[in-house]
């Protein structure tokens, strides 16, 4: 383990859809519909990063409307 070092694991609706490394990712979303997208930081071993052991996550719902 490296303190500091890590990745963000991204969810669409309870899928994992990406590994983030980057300060940015674009979300893919083509069909209409509510989605739930729920961002969790990992170290660079994969495991959780957490606070008084409450992993460090945020959950944002989003509407794509055409």
């Amino acid at each position: 383990h490296v303190m500091g070092e890590g990745s963000i694991n991204l969810f669409i609706n309870g899928d994992k859809v990406a590994r983030v490394y980057g300060e940015w990712y674009h979300i893919d979303i083509a069909a209409p519909g509510t989605y739930e997208v729920v961002a969790t930081l990992n170290s660079n071993e994969l495991s959780d990063y957490c606070i008084r052991g409450t992993p460090i996550s945020a959950r944002e719902k989003i509407t794509v409307s055409r």
